[in-house]
């Protein structure tokens, strides 16, 4: 069975993420690249979205 998009690019990510020359370049940023499957990814997206909705909901921010 192929691979999915979203699997296949996850990887090519990580290989990036892997290279010694692009954590020299995010290393003086104050960027530690993180390396979370989609799985993983979706679950934190959640969990944002979770967190920024309680708190609009405590300051009754109301859409526009």
């Amino acid at each position: 069975m192929p691979r999915s998009p979203v699997s296949a690019e996850d990887c090519l990510l990580q290989f990036i993420r892997a290279q010694s020359e692009v954590k020299a370049r995010f290393a003086p940023l104050g960027v530690d690249p993180r390396s979370d499957s989609p799985a993983e990814f979706a679950t934190f997206i959640k969990m944002e979205v979770d967190r920024y909705a309680a708190i609009a909901r405590i300051a009754a921010v109301e859409p526009e």
